[in-house]
C-alpha cells in the first residue's frame, strides 16, 4: 500500500571507484567497509534510514530538512577526515533533495528521488550539492554560519527549465571543483524524456563503465522491440554528457529510409554542411578525428550495411565511441554486447503504476489488489513495453479484469497513440518486426521452438526440432536467434557457465511462435513436432530415473529441475491425448525426484488425476506401480490412512503376476507397508510386511539393503542397538559402493540416532552432520531438515539448549511451507523438551499440544506417546497432578498397546514425575 510523506533525501556515491577497485580489490573492501558505517552512523544519528544501497551508492531518507543537513555534514566531515590507507583518496559526492514521495514496503518512489540522483551525479567526489529551491527553507540557527555557494542555474538531465543549485562549503574542506557535470554545458541532440524513466541502475552503471573505465569503442544494447533499449541508451548517455566534450550526437536509424542517410543525418546533427568533394563518412571521420565525441545510433539493426559506416568511423577516429541499440550483435571485432535483461518484480510495479496513474490520475492500490498487480507484471515478464501498454488499459478494466484479459494478450496489449512508432503500438507488431527480419530457416526454427515450455539445451532442440536444411547447422541457427534477441540464455547460465548451454524463449515469444506454426505449418508436421518433443522427454525421464539411485544422482536431479516445466508440458499432452499408459508411466519414473526434491503436492496431483482415469489403463502391471507411486508420495505427506488403501491395492495386484517387474512392486509395496505400521507404533505389524518382503522373489539388493535398515530402526526402537549399528554399518558399506549417495545419507542418518544411543555423542554429531550436508548437497531440503532436527535432539541432550533452538527453528523454516507434519511435530517436542529444561512451562505447554494435534490427526502414535509426556511433566511443575496422572497414564497405555518402550533420555527428562508417584 502506497502512502504519500514529506521526505528529505541524502544520496552519495564513490566517484571513480572501478580504478580503485581494479588496484586495490583488498584494500579497498576494508575501505568501503568503512565509508558504508560511517554513512550509517551518520543516518542513525540523525533520524535517518538507509533504505536502499546499490553498489557504493547510498539512499538515506530523513523526516526534515535539518536532519537530512546535520546528517549531510556529519558524513561529509568524517569521510573527508578518514584516513583510506593504501586505497589514498576516496572521492564521495552528496546530494541534498526533498519533497513528496510515495513510500511502499520501506522503499519510496516519485520525482524528488529522481531529481536527487540527478543533482549527486551532477557533482563530483568530494562536493556536497543542495537544490536550489530548499535553499530558502533552511532557516535553523545552527546553519547560519554555513558557506553557501551559488553555483548559478543549471539544467539537469530530463528537467525542461535550468534551476539554481548550491554547494556547501566546510571550512576545511575543498571548495574549487571543476564544473558541473550538466547538460548546459555540453553540446548534444539528445531526445528529451516525455514520461519518468524506471529502475536499470545496474545497466547504467555498467554501460557507464564500459565507456568511460574500460574506454569500450563501441558498446551495443541488445534485446526484444519493446525491452527499453533506447530510453536506457539515453538515460546512459545523459547521466555521461559531461564526459564528452565534444558532444553526443543521436541518430535515429529506424526512421532512415535508406543506410546512406546514416552519415548525412549525422552530419548535420553536428552542424556541418555537405562537401560535394567528399563523402559525409569522410566528413564525420576529419570531423572526429581527435574529438572526445559519442554518438548514439537507435535501432542499429535497420540496415545491415549500418555495422560497415560505424567500423568506417571508428578506424578512422582517436577517440571516437559509438553507443548503438540493437536487436541484433552488429558482428564487430570491437563490439561488446549488453543484453537488457527484463525489468526485476519492483522496478514493474513502479513502471506500471507510474503509467497507470498518467491514464488515470485517481489509480491507486489496495491490499487486495497489490497481489494481483504482482502476478500480472510477472505475467508481462518484465518487458516494459508490455507492461506500458497494459498500463494504458486501467481506463478501461480494474486489475482484476486486466489480469483475466492478458489470456489473451496480444489483443489487450495495444495502443492508439499517434506519436509511437508504428512497430511499438502493439505487442504482436513489435515481434513481428523481429521475426520478419529473420531467413526463412531462422524463421522456421523459431515455430518449431515454441513447444518447448521452458528453458531447453541444444541437444533437445536438435532432437526435437529436426535437421533444417540441407548442409545447415541447426546450432548456429539457434545462435543467430540469440544474437537476434528472438532466445535468451537461461538464467543459470549466467552463473553456471561451464553447463551446457540452454535457452529460454519468453511467453510472448513462444505464445506468437506457436501462433505463427499453427498459420504456416500443416496438421501432420505440427503433430510430427509435438510428438518428437514428447518422446525426447519420456526418454530423457527414464534415464535419469534410473540414475536417481546410483552415483549420477545429483546431476540427475539438476536434469530433471532445469526440464520441468517440458516434462509437465508433456504430462498435460499425454493426458489431453488420451494416452493414459504413458502419463502414468511418466509419473512413476518421477516419484523419487518429487520425493527428494519436497514437490509432494505435485506428484500427488498427478498421480491423483492419473488414478480417476485407471479404467484407460489396460496394463495391471502399471496401475499397480501406480498404485504404489501414490501410497508412496501419500505416505510422504502424511496421509497414512491413504498410503495403506494404496499399498494394500499395489500388493494384492502384484500378487497377481510372477513378473520380475510385479514382484518387484509387490516387495516394494510391503516395504512401505512396514515402514507405516513402524510409524504408528506397531512393531510387530511392521516385522511381518518386512518378513513377507524379503520372502518374495528379487534379484535386487538394493531392496534388501532397505530392508536392512528398516529392521535395524525396528531393532533400535527395541532398544537393541548394537544389532542396529551393525545393520546400518552394512546397509552404508552397500550404499557408497554402488554410489547411491540418497540412501548413504539415510544410514549415516541411522548411524547418528544409533550411536546416540549408545552414548557416542561425538560420532552421532560427525554421523548426522554428515548427512545433513550431503542432503543439502542432493537438493533434498525435507530429509536434510529431518537430519538437522536430530542434531537438535542431540544439543539439547548435551546441554547446547541455544544450538538446539537453532537446529529446530532452521528445520521449521523448511518444513512448515511443505506442511511435511512429521518433522513439524518433531521439532515442536524438541523445543517443548527445551522449554521444560529451561522453566518456561506456558511455552512448553503450547508446543507440546500442537504436537499433540498434529499427531493425533496424522496417527502417529509414538509422537502421541511423547507429547503426552511432556504435557503430564509440565502440568506436575505447575502444581496440576491430576492432569500430569492423566497425561502420563494415558501415555503409558498406548505405548503397551503398541509396544513401544520409552528411551533412557526420555526416561531421564520424566524422572521428576516418575520419581512422584514412587510410594
Amino acid at each position: 500500500m502506497f502512502t504519500e510523506q514529506e521526505r528529505y533525501f541524502l544520496f552519495t556515491d564513490i566517484e571513480g571507484s572501478t580504478p580503485l577497485w581494479e588496484r586495490f580489490p583488498v584494500a579497498m573492501q576494508t575501505a568501503l567497509a568503512r565509508h558504508d558505517s560511517l554513512l550509517r552512523e551518520a543516518a542513525a544519528a540523525n533520524e535517518g534510514r538507509v533504505f536502499k544501497t546499490i553498489g557504493d551508492a547510498f539512499c538515506i531518507a530523513f523526516p526534515t530538512l535539518a536532519d537530512a543537513l546535520r546528517g549531510a555534514l556529519q558524513a561529509h566531515q568524517a569521510l573527508y577526515a578518514q584516513d583510506w590507507g593504501q586505497v589514498g583518496t576516496v572521492r564521495v559526492r552528496l546530494a541534498i533533495h526533498g519533497g513528496t514521495v510515495q513510500e511502499r514496503d520501506g522503499d519510496y518512489f516519485g520525482t524528488p528521488l529522481n531529481r536527487v540522483a540527478r543533482l549527486r551525479d551532477a557533482g563530483h567526489g568530494g562536493q556536497l550539492l543542495i537544490s536550489g529551491h530548499l535553499r530558502p527553507q533552511v532557516t535553523e540557527p545552527e546553519f547560519e554560519t554555513l558557506q553557501w555557494l551559488d553555483l548559478g542555474n543549471h539544467r539537469l538531465r530530463g528537467l525542461e527549465e535550468p534551476e539554481p543549485i548550491f554547494q556547501l562549503a566546510l571550512p576545511g574542506l575543498p571548495t574549487e571543483f571543476p564544473p558541473l557535470k550538466t547538460e548546459s554545458a555540453h553540446p548534444h541532440n539528445l531526445p528529451s524524456e516525455t514520461t519518468s524513466f524506471v529502475g536499470r541502475r545496474p545497466d547504467i552503471i555498467q554501460i557507464r563503465n564500459l565507456l568511460i573505465e574500460k574506454k569500450a569503442r563501441l558498446v551495443t544494447l541488445t534485446g526484444l522491440g519493446g525491452s527499453g533499449k533506447s530510453r536506457l541508451a539515453i538515460r546512459a548517455a545523459s547521466d555521461i554528457l559531461w564526459r564528452y566534450p565534444d558532444g553526443i550526437w543521436y541518430v535515429d536509424a529506424v526512421s532512415l529510409s535508406h543506410v546512406e542517410e546514416f552519415s548525412s543525418t549525422l552530419l548535420h546533427a553536428c552542424g556541418l554542411t555537405e562537401d560535394s568533394k567528399k563523402t559525409a563518412l569522410q566528413q564525420l571521420c576529419e570531423r572526429f578525428k581527435s574529438s572526445k565525441a559519442l554518438i548514439l545510433v537507435d535501432g542499429a539493426e535497420r540496415f545491415e550495411e549500418l555495422a560497415d559506416d560505424i567500423a568506417v568511423l571508428l578506424k578512422g577516429t582517436e577517440h571516437l565511441q559509438v553507443l548503438a541499440t540493437s536487436r541484433s550483435v552488429l558482428y564487430l571485432s570491437m563490439e561488446h554486447e549488453v543484453g537488457i535483461e527484463p525489468l526485476t518484480l519492483a522496478e514493474s510495479r513502479e513502471l506500471f503504476v507510474e503509467r497507470a496513474q498518467q491514464a488515470r490520475p485517481e489509480f491507486s492500490l489496495t491490499t487486495e489488489t497489490e497481489p494481483i498487480l504482482d502476478t500480472l507484471c510477472q505475467t508481462l515478464e518484465g518487458v516494459p513495453l508490455s507492461i506500458e501498454l497494459a498500463a494504458a488499459q486501467v481506463r478501461l478494466h480494474a486489475l482484476p479484469e486486466l489480469l483475466d484479459a492478458l489470456s489473451k494478450r496480444f489483443e489487450l496489449l495495444a495502443t492508439r497513440l499517434r506519436d509511437i512508432h508504428p512497430r511499438h503500438r502493439s505487442l504482436r507488431s513489435t515481434i513481428d518486426w523481429s521475426y520478419q527480419s529473420l531467413t526463412p530457416e531462422e524463421q522456421a526454427l523459431f515455430r518449431s521452438l515454441s513447444c518447448f515450455a521452458g528453458s531447453f539445451s541444444t541437444e533437445a532442440a536438435t532432437a526435437v526440432c529436426g535437421p533444417l536444411t540441407p548442409g545447415s547447422s541447426l546450432t548456429e541457427t539457434l545462435g543467430r536467434l540469440r544474437d537476434k534477441s528472438l532466445l535468451r540464455l537461461a538464467a543459470a547460465q549466467h552463473s553456471t557457465p561451464t553447463e551446457p548451454v540452454r535457452y529460454l524463449l519468453q511467453d510472448s515469444l513462444r505464445e506468437f511462435g506457436a501462433d505463427a506454426l499453427r498459420e504456416t505449418e500443416p496438421p501432420p508436421q505440427q503433430e510430427l513436432l509435438f510428438s518428437r518433443h514428447s518422446q525426447y522427454y519420456q526418454s530423457l525421464v527414464q534415464e535419469r530415473a534410473q540414475e536417481l539411485r546410483g552415483a549420477g544422482q545429483r546431476a540427475a536431479l539438476s536434469a530433471l529441475e532445469r526440464d520441468a516445466a517440458n516434462i509437465r508440458a508433456v504430462q498435460e499432452r499425454l493426458l489431453s491425448t488420451g494416452e493414459v499408459g504413458d502419463a502414468a508411466r511418466l509419473a512413476i519414473h518421477l516419484w523419487r525426484f518429487w520425493e527428494i526434491r519436497g514437490w509432494l503436492r505435485e506428484g500427488r496431483a498427478q498421480v491423483q488425476r492419473l488414478l480417476q482415469r485407471e479404467s484407460a489403463l489396460d496394463d495391471p502391471l502399471t496401475l499397480a506401480e501406480l498404485l504404489l507411486t501414490a501410497g508412496r508420495l501419500e505416505w510422504n505427506s502424511a496421509n497414512a490412512a491413504k498410503a495403506i488403501r494404496y499399498l494394500e491395492r499395489s500388493v494384492a495386484l502384484s500378487s497377481q503376476h510372477p513378473e520380475p517387474e510385479s514382484q518387484l512392486t509387490q516387495r516394494t509395496a510391503l516395504t512401505v507397508l512396514g515402514m507405516i505400521a513402524y510409524s504408528r507404533g506397531d512393531l510387530l505389524a511392521s516385522d511381518q510386511h518386512y518378513e513377507a518382503a524379503l520372502a518374495v522373489p528379487s534379484e535386487d539388493r538394493s531392496v534388501s539393503m532397505a530392508l536392512k535398515t528398516n529392521l535395524g530402526i525396528n531393532a533400535m526402537t527395541r532398544g537393541e542397538n548394537d544389532r542396529a549399528l551393525q545393520l546400518f554399518e552394512e546397509c552404508l558399506a552397500y550404499r557408497q559402493s554402488v554410489g547411491d549417495l540418497v540412501r548413504e545419507a539415510h544410514a549415516w542418518n541411522c548411524i547418528g540416532a544409533t550411536s546416540a544411543a549408545l552414548g557416542q555423542v561425538e560420532r552421532a554429531i560427525a554421523a548426522f552432520e554428515t548427512s545433513h550436508q550431503m542432503y543439502e548437497a542432493l537438493g533434498d531440503p525435507v530429509h536434510a531438515a529431518h537430519a538437522q532436527i536430530n542434531l537438535g535432539d542431540l544439543a539439547g541432550q548435551s546441554g547446547d539448549p541455544a544450538r538446539a533452538q537453532q537446529h529446530f527453528e532452521g528445520a521449521l523454516v523448511v518444513l512448515r511451507p511443505l506442511e511435511e507434519w512429521r518433522g513439524i511435530t518433531a521439532c515442536q517436542l524438541g523445543r517443548a523438551v527445551l522449554a521444560l529444561q529451561q522453566e518456561e512451562l506456558a511455552v512448553a505447554q503450547a508446543l507440546a499440544q500442537e504436537a499433540l494435534q498434529i499427531s493425533q490427526q496424522n496417527g502417529y502414535q509414538e509422537s502421541v506417546a511423547q507429547a503426552q509426556e511432556l504435557l503430564a511433566l509440565a502440568a506436575f511443575f505447575t502444581g496440576q497432578h491430576d492432569a500430569a496422572r492423566d497425561n502420563l497414564q494415558s501415555a503409558e497405555a498406548l505405548r503397551d498397546d503398541i509396544q513401544l518402550p520409552r528411551s533412557s533420555a526420555q526416561e531421564q527428562l520424566l524422572a521428576p514425575l516418575l520419581q512422584s508417584r514412587t510410594p
